[in-house]
């Protein structure tokens, strides 16, 4: 891996009510793993198209998200928005491949790995596969239940990532719980906290991702539909429906269409 975490983070590009960071998948990975060898306090979120609309409405994910140190582009769509509005970054770092990319170099490095979530069979499979797939990974985690926030299970998630004092935490409890609970607790305890979403059960083989042409354009929303529909129905048919006014807001916001076709 290339030493381009050496350097700064490059200006964020505004996007929607957020900003994304300008870097690739391979700058997203080495940036994590300096930061997690030196323990300094960041949190890294994935933005998506779900995130994006869930920004516009909810106040506390607005205010997790602006304690973040690094926002990466995941959604196709979001690539091509910032394209259309003249500000293009270097490619999509799905936060799948992001997990994978810590992971290896975790393992190369000596660095060690918690991971909070995921259902118990599914957190334990991904654990064996993770240990199996890189080896010399030191990652261990614990499931916490649904709803566990400002609980007692908080409390005990907390005291096991205490016990565990891990170089990286890996967050999966969903958006924009991930996002919220490690933008807290980063404040009570610094170091690198990696919200991913569904990478615990990618990493089990719990589910499977869409194939490389359907990620490329776009399409792995669909996939994941045809796999969950009754979880993600309304979420991807009904609620993301307003990322196209959303797009629409940011493309008028840089004189398009123009005013010579508006006109006519």
């Amino acid at each position: 891996m290339s030493g381009a975490g050496t350097a700064e983070l490059p200006a964020p590009l505004p996007l929607a009510t957020t900003t994304v960071h300008p870097v690739s998948l391979e700058e997203a990975t080495e940036h994590v793993l300096r930061w997690a060898a030196t323990r300094e306090a960041s949190v890294v979120v994935t933005p998506n198209v779900d995130h994006v609309v869930r920004l516009e409405q909810d106040g506390a994910f607005r205010e997790a998200y602006a304690r973040t140190r690094l926002r990466v582009v995941d959604g196709v769509p979001l690539l091509w928005l910032l394209r259309a509005v003249g500000r293009p970054v270097p490619g999509r770092v799905n936060g799948t491949d992001l997990f994978d990319g810590v992971c290896a170099g975790a393992a190369e490095r000596g660095l060690t790995m918690f991971i909070a979530g995921g259902l118990p069979d599914v957190l334990a499979a991904a654990v064996l596969q993770l240990r199996e797939r890189f080896p010399g990974l030191a990652v261990e985690g614990w499931s916490p239940p649904l709803g566990f926030e400002g609980s007692p299970d908080d409390d005990e998630l907390q005291r096991r990532i205490r016990a565990a004092d891990p170089d990286i935490v890996c967050v999966c409890v969903g958006a924009p719980r991930s996002e919220k609970w490690a933008a807290r607790y980063a404040v009570q305890r610094p170091g690198t906290y990696l919200c991913v979403g569904s990478a615990v059960d990618f990493a089990a083989g719990a589910r499977r991702r869409a194939p490389a042409f359907m990620q490329r354009n776009g399409l792995e929303w669909l996939h994941r539909l045809a796999q969950e529909p009754r979880r993600l129905g309304r979420r991807y048919l009904v609620e993301d429906r307003a990322f196209v006014r959303i797009a629409l807001r940011e493309l008028r916001g840089r004189g398009w269409p123009s005013r010579s076709l508006s006109d006519r």
